[in-house]
């Protein structure tokens, strides 16, 4: 296989990360013989938002295929990409990611030769074989069997750096997919596409030896698990803090879910070296989070268990929506009123945006 190809990674107008997906994808482009090159876009590490710039730095690995992922927030600078390397190449050029899979049409499409939809991995191996489909758009098959998947390719990325301008953080993720239906969430458009079998977790084996295999290999003092739910499956966590404690033994940053988080779960984070909980509680409005978010939890719920988050000395991290529809001046005196009661440790205020193919996206239409 003679197949040359860069992925793209716009992760500019956000802190300096790892990108997971593109990270597969290479892993398993490498996989089947393909020389890989990844370009990662953001300023810390000198390359810029800068099209012009971009396409020259990327078209100087002399790719066959390029592939570019995009959320709708790095989309109008993709675009602008794109134009860029259309001018100098004869390349294949293909979009995946967020905006991909849940754009429904958008007349920037046009200029790519392929569009992919939900999964790439297996949609990779076609293209680097040059088994070319007829049509534009392209629907990626599922994995269902995560272990069958290489651990995710860090060599390509200027990893350490990104380690080090995270203060010695590095992230992975142990499982694909939420069951939770939130309205401004993407999640229920992709059990739409792939059925309940979306949600699937790594084994406690694999997990673990991919973090061997990095601890092996860079130098980091945390880890952070990106999964929308770390918590979700009792059986798996407490096998696996027993197992992190004893053979990881790092302190431990995760996401969770306020009706996902149990004493008996809680107490075995706290045993591993579980060090932050982040959840979203997006508003204090009880009925703004019922009836517009589709969070059904109450304030006595989440105050309590902020309150055991406290007690086993774990700092907790509250994710708050500004802007969100129906809101009032009554509902961010809720909002200030919740943050009070909880006392997170951290609070981060995001402000909503109708996301394509979510319930809330598609009212704003």
């Amino acid at each position: 296989m003679n197949q040359r190809i860069v992925f793209v990674w716009p992760n500019y107008n956000m802190h300096i990360s790892y990108g997971h997906g593109i990270g597969i994808l290479s892993a398993v482009a490498k996989q089947h013989g393909a020389d890989v090159s990844v370009y990662h876009i953001h300023s810390e590490l000198g390359n810029p938002p800068v099209a012009e710039k971009c396409a020259k730095d990327i078209l100087a690995f002399n790719p066959t295929i390029i592939g570019i992922t995009s959320s709708t927030f790095e989309w109008v600078f993709v675009k602008k990409l794109l134009q860029e390397l259309r001018k100098k190449t004869s390349a294949k050029i293909v979009l995946g990611g967020p905006h991909a899979t849940f754009c429904k049409d958008d007349s920037g499409f046009d200029l790519f030769d392929f569009i992919v939809v939900g999964e790439g991995e297996k949609v990779i191996l076609d293209l680097l074989l040059e088994k070319f489909p007829t049509q534009k758009k392209i629907t990626g098959q599922m994995v269902e069997n995560l272990d069958d998947l290489p651990f995710t390719d860090r060599e390509s990325f200027r990893t350490q750096e990104i380690i080090n301008a995270r203060s010695g953080l590095v992230d992975f993720i142990a499982q694909r997919g939420c069951p939770h239906n939130c309205n401004y969430c993407s999640n229920f458009a992709l059990r739409d596409l792939y059925g309940n079998k979306f949600l699937r977790q790594r084994s406690v084996d694999n997990m673990i030896g991919e973090i061997n295999e990095v601890k092996n290999t860079y130098n980091f003092s945390k880890i952070f698990f990106h999964d929308d739910i770390f918590t979700l499956r009792r059986n798996w966590v407490m096998e696996f803090c027993e197992r992190y404690k004893r053979e990881i033994n790092l302190p431990l940053l995760i996401n969770s879910h306020i009706n996902c988080l149990p004493d008996d779960i809680l107490a075995m984070l706290a045993k591993s070296g579980c060090v932050e909980i982040k959840m979203g509680i997006e508003s204090g409005d009880e009925e703004i989070r019922k009836k517009v978010l589709n969070r059904n939890v109450s304030n006595e719920v989440i105050k309590s268990r902020f309150e055991a988050i406290r007690e086993k000395g774990i700092r907790s991290y509250a994710y708050m929506m500004q802007g969100v529809p129906d809101s009032t001046e009554k509902t961010y005196e809720r909002n200030i009123l919740l943050m009070k009661d909880i006392l997170p440790n951290i609070i981060r205020s995001t402000i909503f945006f109708p996301l394509p193919n979510t319930v809330l996206g598609n009212n704003q239409q």
